[in-house]
């Protein structure tokens, strides 16, 4: 029982951990009004989950 005690634990830390970075780049793209498009990280993601080499794609500016 104290075993899955910790293992519960533990994921709920790692997963607090994960949020807390997803805050933090949200802030952080906010700020610098920069970020990039969902359609072409979608695309690139596509393409690392079938095993090709996509080009990453760019950053772009979205407000001044």
């Amino acid at each position: 029982m104290l075993e899955a005690i910790a293992e519960r634990v533990a994921n709920e830390e790692l997963r607090r951990g994960f949020l807390d970075d997803g805050d933090a780049r949200l802030a952080s793209m906010l700020d610098a009004g920069v970020g990039i498009e969902w359609t072409e990280m979608r695309e690139y993601l596509r393409g690392r989950a079938a095993g090709t080499d996509p080009v990453p794609p760019k950053v772009k500016k979205w407000r001044d």
